[in-house]
């Protein structure tokens, strides 16, 4: 793996959260906790309450940033997604990177962690890497592998955006012209077909089929059309009676 990708403080490559990921789960219990503990009403019952259910909200958070994990490789990011549960490892290439944004937030913009946005080819939602250490410049180092795999094209991705969503509204037509027969043009240098009047009709000496008044060979049976054939229509025909 390159050194490309190390960041000052770090010998690797891979990216953990910000601490603040977990602690801002316990925060508000503590406070409420001290609150409970020093203030007018000095309730120790609601003291212990705070205290434990701090603990139930903190302490599954806490095991998920352990567990979380951001891993920068030469042509893609592999995202190990932690939890109570089995982590759950997402591979994401390169090559599928369109826009990438990071939002610092209120309170990141002070504690130095930010979230990281990546859109991928074909989607309108993005996929969010959330307290990231600002340190790390992990924007940086996902916009260079962009660059240098995917074939990204702000313009393209606007209007890419636009056809995804009126096809979710269902106001998108697609581009193509109709065909009778295959009911789209997948050439767009095919002919369309051209249709010749068959009201008038004679009948093939050999089968009794009907076939065109104009026709060579009868299409039922392969045989020639006489030119006695041909001119009964014309004798039959009252139009030519005058």
């Amino acid at each position: 793996m390159s050194n490309e990708y190390k960041f000052t403080g770090s010998e690797s490559n891979e990216i953990k959260q910000s601490p603040w990921a977990w602690i801002w789960g316990g925060a508000p219990w503590i406070v409420l906790a001290i609150w409970f503990q020093f203030g007018p009403s000095g309730s120790t019952n609601m003291t212990i309450f705070a205290v434990v259910l701090g603990v139930a909200v903190t302490a599954p958070r806490y095991i998920s940033w352990r567990k979380t994990l951001y891993v920068i490789n030469e042509s893609s990011v592999t995202y190990h997604k932690g939890g109570l549960g089995q982590t759950q490892t997402v591979e994401l290439p390169a090559s599928q990177f369109q826009r990438i944004t990071d939002v610092p937030g209120m309170f990141g913009k002070f504690l130095g962690y930010t979230t990281v946005s990546i859109r991928l080819k074909g989607e309108t939602n993005y996929i969010r890497f959330s307290h990231i250490p600002v340190a790390a410049d992990m924007t940086q180092k996902l916009t260079k592998l962009r660059d240098r795999y995917s074939d990204y094209n702000e313009a393209q991705e606007m209007e890419e955006l636009a056809i995804i969503a009126a096809r979710q509204r269902g106001d998108y037509k697609e581009d193509s012209r109709s065909n009778p027969i295959t009911g789209t043009f997948d050439n767009p240098d095919t002919i369309e077909p051209v249709f010749t009047d068959i009201s008038d009709t004679i009948s093939c000496a050999n089968c009794d089929s009907e076939v065109q008044s104009d026709a060579r060979f009868c299409a039922y049976c392969g045989s020639p059309i006489t030119n006695e054939e041909s001119s009964e229509i014309t004798e039959s025909n009252p139009s030519d009676d005058k």
